[in-house]
């Protein structure tokens, strides 16, 4: 879930709600350097529980070679950006500035601090209106951590908050206007016990300056928590409406992914 810089908002968005990359646990301290074989587990377990090209019907393809890391990057906001973000926050209500640093990580595009390995994977079909379907599975150091971050974005202001936040700095961080905007929680998916999920999607038309065609998005995330891992499955494409066939392969791919994750590290 990163915010990108390109001044395109369907990826802007994509970045947002894909974790998936998943750079929204500012929030969270990080934590220690783990012992090399508990290291070596976790990034085994990321790499092994998320979705694959195998998973998914003919037509779709890497967009992306999966990768792992969970090495913080350095903070890539200016001053003035920053000033933007803290003014941006300060207008929002209070129950959303628990946010601040989970939408500064976004932007930043940092791995998720707080996680001992993570894997990110995306896939496209060019058949289906461009739709991607991004994966990112973060083994955290902690239970505890884990489930502070799933509890963000299963807080029943989170879709208000973000809607709240990229209206705003959509046109002052990147010059875009958007013109309709809409996130919203929708029905979880059926999960296997044991594991916390939760879903939620997001309409947009938007236009990225003066006299510009007007572009659309729209995107389905399922954020799931099993023990001290975090999945985040998204879906996105530059329709007004998810085309039927993406659907299906994405509940297909968050049933995958689900299953790996009932038995997560110690």
């Amino acid at each position: 879930m990163r915010i990108s810089r390109v001044a395109h908002p369907s990826t802007t968005y994509r970045r947002l709600l894909a974790v998936a990359s998943v750079g929204l646990l500012m929030v969270l301290a990080a934590c220690s350097t783990p012992e090399p074989q508990s290291l070596k587990n976790a990034q085994s377990f990321a790499q092994q529980a998320n979705l694959k090209q195998l998973d998914l019907p003919a037509g779709w393809s890497a967009h992306s070679t999966p990768s792992g890391s969970a090495t913080p990057a350095a903070a890539s906001l200016s001053d003035s950006q920053l000033k933007i973000v803290n003014g941006i926050m300060s207008s929002l209500p209070g129950e959303c500035q628990v946010l601040k640093g989970t939408f500064i990580a976004s932007l930043e595009s940092s791995p998720p601090p707080g996680t001992m390995a993570q894997n990110v994977a995306q896939y496209s079909s060019a058949a289906d209106g461009n739709a991607t379907i991004s994966s990112t599975v973060a083994v955290f150091g902690t239970l505890s951590k884990a489930q502070a971050t799933y509890a963000l974005y299963s807080a029943s202001t989170f879709p208000s908050c973000l809607q709240g936040f990229l209206s705003r700095a959509l046109p002052a961080m990147f010059n875009e206007t958007v013109r309709q905007e809409a996130i919203v929680l929708v029905p979880t998916p059926a999960l296997p016990d044991g594991i916390n999920g939760i879903a939620f999607s997001v309409a947009t038309q938007a236009a990225p300056g003066k006299n510009a065609q007007t572009q659309v998005s729209v995107s389905q995330e399922v954020v799931m928590q099993s023990g001290r891992v975090l999945a985040f499955v998204e879906e996105q494409s530059e329709t007004t409406a998810l085309p039927v066939d993406t659907q299906t392969v994405f509940d297909q791919s968050v049933a995958t992914v689900a299953h790996r994750l009932v038995h997560p590290p110690l």
